[in-house]
């Protein structure tokens, strides 16, 4: 718009004029999502008239674009710089006349048609921009109403049900969450003979290009539970019946199942369409079928037809036509249940069960309900269905639904149905509810005509994203978690991550502090009822506190994860979150059509929190436990439990080692036998190689495959003593599973992450469980990031602290203690001698002491299998090598100068002794150090140490630690630079009676 640019040649100056004269545009839409807006000139016409021939000759899709696209070619040049090609051949440009330009020329415009009628200079716009701008936006703030507050939804999440590929409950898909598991294969057989359609090339006529999909198991179900006739199933949609049995077991869970409550007051709401189910196709089918009739020469009649499929075509009755409606499925509900309140289907193509959840929010919001149940349902897996995905090029050609993946492909095809039973927080509070987790804002939007119906639009997401933000009162940046709509197609994923990353950069997202997956990933798109598929997964990871998995081998390089807040989890973790705001999730559902919606979760921190619960209900090894009062009566119960796993093989491995459990003796001295298996079949074999020792004469044995066996098991009885690991046994992921087996132990991580919180450049979350790496380079950035002193030690003393918690939940105690290096200050804390708090302090201090003085020679060490001795020996003209760690007669570690490490490992070498780095950051226990003494000693006295619980066996001395609390400063003092005498410390434990080393 400015002279600058006609007097400069950027633009001709036609160009100009019709950009200022510009009222009005148009799209010049070559295929799907790929449009260019446009002033109305005379090329426009002539685009539209090639692009008619070409459909009207029957042109595929991909040469039409070809065409249409090759036409585009050199357009913008000729509207904007007004010269051409001289000939195909010619590569030089010529002049056009003015008249010419206009003709042939693509006046490319994009939305800057209304921004101004008038040239101005680029001194003026600045001006105007700038100056003018501030004035104008200073005299609008004058006069500014004040927004309002944002009053969040809070509606709680008191129960839920589902069935999906793989999973007929809530239990089994969470666990398939966790462990990963693929639900899509070949289309079952007795759904349909994908044979027949099935065709890869995706331009064959009428042919589809997946044969894979997910698809449900049988479910039991009983009409007469619900007043249904035998006659009448076979005239209804089994997806109706699916939905009622979703719906009686989702108010089981939420504890309604025979709890009175206001049915009068209940909506329920389905989120349900995308075409007719097996059942209407077939009807319809046989409806249609006379049409068939009017084709001339065919050599049979409709009538015949109908009679010879009379085993698959269903009958007319007057049953019929409800049985196939998708709005009966949730009235039969609203029917069987009582319900008083609304009932309706709601049909937002993909988007349908979050748009269900939506209309729900508002009725309890709005009060004209008291109780809802949200649901989304699909069944339609039909070849009617498979067709059409196909032909709009969405499916994946290989059948795997990868979201975010560089291989991504397409959909998968899928089915479910889940359901959500909501009330209002302040009434789930007052009636004892248990919630999963609590709603705070839905928003929704629609794309608008920016782009063509069907193509993803990142501006119509954001609204939704926005709104949804804006309603909960909730910056996205809080959000740790988002379950996205990813369906595996390039463009909508794609479009989808960009979304996500602008409304987290908008909110001051840190990067990579999002986890990002989709569920999609494991069991395909259920279309209509995808968005509460993630709705659940979310709300139970909130539940439970973990970060769940979704699947993906290589993030595709386009969406640029790395500078975003948003990270690819690719394995389940435990979701450690310190400080006082609860976890925050969201949840989004995108639909055909272009309509939007997206859902902010909270997880509940309420007064009626019940008590924490395990995350993995399904070990991946189970303890057996036999205790008997000799060696016969062991002998016949491990028989008997032979006997029972051979004739009920798939017994659940759990429920039998806690009827073992439960079946054992109490007195420690009896014979006992403990095996560790997977699962009953590795029992069955376990069990087969200890009778050989059972029947013999064996005292006792220790097999390394997990089977131990003790005829007097105190026989040799000692006292318990406990170890605690120092710098270097520190590694990503470290706990893991611990923590999310045990939510005690996650409570002790987000306690140290809240103490650590104005201390570390990032959440302790981000150094012991980082976002998933892909390549060696990152898993070697990780490493680094956790080695550093000053966030190593913290780490180790929180999941030290966190096992310890553990122990103690089962009532095992410590004699005595100990650690090696720093793992002495966990000891110290498992003694009683400084609080947990304190210890997690010092640890981050310590190594901030160490990390601030190290100078840019911070040294490294080395591990040597040698003795002291002979380490002593062969290092003895390697000038500034100290002996560390004497760990045991077998290992000792050499401190060293960086420069110098090399030939502390090649010197050991030559002498035939294996040497290998350790993965910490300075040589620690040498005068590499001894800088860090006087500061460390300083904050030492400012800990206030108590005499100990328990003796504390010092590795400086190798005897107990001293009460005094000034002795216990100076040891600790001096521990810094003394050499680690672990090897003489154990033995002294042995001496005063240690026999279990924990």
């Amino acid at each position: 718009f400015t002279q600058e640019a006609v007097d400069a040649g950027a633009i001709v100056p036609r160009f100009q004029q019709e950009a200022l004269q510009c009222r009005d545009t148009v799209l010049l839409e070559t295929g799907p999502g790929h449009a260019i807006r446009c002033v109305k000139t005379p090329y426009y016409d002539v685009f539209e008239s090639e692009k008619n021939r070409l459909e009207q000759a029957g042109r595929s899709h991909e040469e039409i674009v070809r065409e249409l696209e090759g036409m585009n070619i050199g357009r913008l040049r000729v509207a904007s710089k007004g010269v051409d090609r001289m000939s195909p051949t010619d590569r030089s440009l010529r002049q056009l006349p003015e008249d010419e330009q206009y003709q042939r020329g693509m006046y490319m415009i994009g939305q800057v048609a209304g921004m101004r009628s008038d040239v101005t200079t680029i001194s003026q716009l600045h001006d105007e921009v700038c100056r003018g701008g501030s004035e104008r936006l200073v005299a609008l703030a004058a006069h500014a109403e004040p927004q309002p507050l944002a009053r969040p939804s809070d509606i709680a999440i008191i129960g839920m049900s589902c069935y999906y590929p793989g999973a007929l409950d809530v239990d089994s898909y969470w666990s398939n969450i966790l462990r990963k598991h693929y639900a899509v294969c070949e289309i079952p057989e007795n759904y349909w003979d994908w044979r027949l359609f099935y065709d890869p090339d995706p331009r064959a006529k009428d042919k589809i290009i997946s044969k894979w999909g997910g698809f449900l198991s049988d479910i039991t179900f009983d009409p007469l539970r619900y007043g249904i006739t035998p006659k009448s199933m076979e005239s209804i949609e089994p997806l109706q019946l699916m939905v009622l049995e979703a719906v009686r077991h989702a108010l089981d869970d939420a504890g309604y199942g025979q709890r009175p409550f206001n049915r009068e007051r209940t909506a329920a709401i389905v989120g349900i369409g995308g075409g007719g189910g097996p059942m209407s196709v077939a009807y319809g089918f046989r409806t249609c079928m006379p049409l068939l009739d009017y084709i001339e020469g065919m050599p049979i009649k409709s009538d015949e037809i109908i009679r010879r499929a009379a085993e698959v075509l269903p009958e007319w009755t007057e049953d019929s036509f409800p049985g196939f409606l998708s709005n009966v499925a949730v009235g039969r509900v609203a029917n069987r249940f009582n319900f008083g309140g609304p009932n309706y289907a709601i049909d937002a193509a993909c988007a349908s069960s979050l748009a269900s959840l939506d209309a729900c929010v508002r009725e309890l919001e709005m009060g004209t309900s008291d109780f809802a149940v949200a649901l989304g349902a699909d069944s339609v897996q039909t070849p009617f269905a498979y067709m059409a995905f196909s032909k709009t090029h969405a499916l994946s050609a290989k059948g795997r639904c990868r979201p975010f993946d560089a291989e991504a492909d397409g959909i998968v095809l899928s089915e479910g149905v889940g359901v959500v039973v909501l009330k209002r927080l302040a009434d789930a509070e007052r009636d004892g509810d248990r919630i999963y987790a609590v709603i705070k804002g839905v928003g929704s939007s629609s794309d608008g005509k920016e782009k063509g119906l069907t193509a993803p639009n990142s501006s119509g997401q954001l609204r939704a994203l926005r709104r949804a933000y804006a309603k909960a009162g909730i910056p996205a940046s809080r959000v740790g978690l988002i379950e996205a709509h990813g369906t595996g197609t390039v463009v909508g994923d794609r479009t989808e991550a960009t979304s996500l990353s602008d409304v987290m950069r908008e909110s001051g997202g840190v990067t990579q502090s999002c986890a990002l997956g989709s569920v999609k990933s494991m069991i395909g798109h259920s279309k209509c009822a995808a968005g509460v598929a993630g709705l659940i997964k979310t709300s139970l990871a909130l539940h439970y506190k973990v970060l769940p998995p979704t699947l993906v081998e290589s993030p595709n390089p386009t969406a640029r994860f790395e500078e975003t807040a948003l990270y690819l989890n690719s394995e389940a973790r435990p979701w450690v979150h310190g400080g006082p705001l609860p976890r925050c999730a969201g949840v989004s559902a995108f639909g055909f059509g272009g309509t939007n919606f997206h859902t902010v979760l909270e997880e509940y921190r309420g007064n009626y929190l019940d008590p924490p619960r395990a995350a993995i209900n399904h070990w991946p090894s189970e303890v057996f436990v036999w205790r008997c009062e000799s060696r016969e009566s062991l002998l016949a119960a491990t028989r008997d439990t032979l006997k029972m796993i051979e004739a009920v093989p798939q017994l659940p491995p759990a429920e039998v080692a806690a009827a073992l459990w439960n079946n054992a003796g109490s007195d420690p001295s009896q014979p006992v036998l403990a095996i560790v298996a997977s699962h009953v079949n590795e029992l069955r074999d376990k069990l087969t190689i200890a009778l050989r020792s059972l029947t013999g004469e064996a005292q006792q044995l220790a097999d390394p495959r997990g089977i131990c066996f003790a005829l007097k098991p105190q026989e040799h009885a000692g006292k318990v003593a406990m170890l605690f690991p120092g710098q270097g046994s520190q590694y990503p992921n470290m706990a893991a599973e611990i923590a999310m087996c045990f939510p005690e132990t996650r409570e002790v991580l987000d306690d140290a992450e809240t103490l650590l919180h104005d201390d570390l450049e990032r959440p302790l979350n981000h150094y012991l469980y980082p976002p998933s790496s892909f390549n060696e380079e990152q898993r070697a950035q990780c490493n680094q990031e956790l080695a550093r002193t000053e966030v190593a030690q913290p780490a180790i003393g929180a999941v030290s602290l966190a096992m310890l918690r553990l122990l103690r939940e089962l009532n095992v105690a410590a004699d005595m203690v100990a650690g090696h290096s720093f793992g002495e200050y966990t000891a110290l804390a498992a003694a009683g001698a400084i609080g947990e708090d304190e210890l997690v302090r010092a640890a981050y201090h310590r190594g901030a002491c160490i990390r601030a003085v190290a100078g840019r020679d911070h040294g490294g060490m080395v591990a040597i299998d040698a003795d002291r001795e002979k380490v002593a020996q062969v290092l003895a003209n390697v000038a500034d090598a100290t002996i560390a760690n004497c760990n045991s007669p077998q290992q000792t570690v050499v401190s060293a100068p960086v420069d110098v490490l090399e030939t502390v490992v090649q010197t050991c070498e030559a002498n035939n002794l294996r040497a290998k780095r350790v993965p910490v950051s300075c040589g620690f226990h040498s005068p590499l150090v001894a800088p860090a003494a006087e500061p460390l000693n300083r904050y030492l006295q400012h800990i206030d140490f108590q005499p100990t619980d328990v003796p504390v066996y010092a590795n400086t001395t190798a005897k107990p630690y001293p009460s005094d609390p000034q002795a216990i400063r100076q040891l600790l003092a001096e521990h810094l630079v003394s050499p680690v005498l672990f090897s003489s410390q154990i033995e002294q434990m042995y001496e005063d009676g240690a026999r279990v080393f924990i």
